[in-house]
C-alpha cells in the first residue's frame, strides 16, 4: 500500500483534506468529496505559525502572498514533500528521538482513532473525522476498543425489568 500525504486546504478549527500524493500524483479523495478534520487548538496554533512565517519568508523575497497550493510539508522549492523522503529524513528520525519503535505513517491514523475511543468518542465522531462512507467500516476496525462497552451492556441487564419478572414466576412456580 502507497503512503498517502494529506494536503491543508484551511487554517480553522478543522483542516479540509482535498485529497493526497500517492507514489507521486496528487488525487482525489476516495469519495471525491473535501473532508474536514478537528484539529486541537495547539496544532492549529503551530498551523498557523508555519502560516505566518512561510509569509513573512515571502515577503522578504519580494513576494507577497502564499501559492495556491500552501503544503504543509513542503520540499524546498515549496512543492508537495516526496513520501520516501519524508519518512526517511524526518518522520522515522522523530520516532526515534521520542524513544518509539518504527511505524508506518498510515499508523499514525489509527493511533488517531484508537485515541479517540480510548478517549470515550463515539464511534460517528471517529467515522466521520477518519471520512469512513460507513459506520459499519469504522465499527468492523475499531469497535473492539470501545472500552468495556461488553461488560456495561450485560451490567444494565438486570435493570431492565425482565430478569426481575423471571425470577417472580421461578419463585411462583
Amino acid at each position: 500500500m502507497k503512503e498517502r500525504i494529506p494536503l491543508l486546504i484551511s487554517c480553522q478549527k478543522s483542516a479540509g483534506i482535498s485529497g493526497s500524493i500517492t507514489g507521486g500524483k496528487i488525487n482525489l479523495t476516495k469519495s471525491g468529496k473535501v473532508r474536514k478534520v478537528d484539529v486541537s487548538d495547539a496544532l492549529l496554533a503551530a498551523l498557523l505559525d508555519l502560516r505566518r512565517n512561510r509569509k513573512e519568508a515571502l515577503l522578504a523575497q519580494g513576494k507577497n502572498e502564499l501559492p495556491a497550493t500552501a503544503w504543509i510539508f513542503e520540499n524546498e522549492e515549496g512543492g508537495f514533500q516526496d513520501m520516501k523522503n519524508l519518512k526517511k529524513r524526518h518522520f522515522q528520525k522523530c520516532l526515534g528521538k521520542a524513544g518509539l519503535r518504527r511505524i508506518r505513517f498510515h499508523e499514525c491514523r489509527h493511533t488517531f482513532a484508537s485515541l479517540l475511543i480510548q478517549n470515550g468518542e463515539s464511534l460517528t465522531y471517529v467515522k466521520e473525522q477518519l471520512g469512513h462512507s460507513s459506520i459499519k467500516i469504522t465499527v468492523d476496525v475499531y469497535g473492539h476498543l470501545v472500552p468495556g462497552a461488553n461488560r456495561q451492556a450485560v451490567n444494565r441487564l438486570p435493570s431492565l425489568g425482565g430478569f426481575q419478572a423471571l425470577k417472580q414466576k421461578e419463585m411462583q412456580g
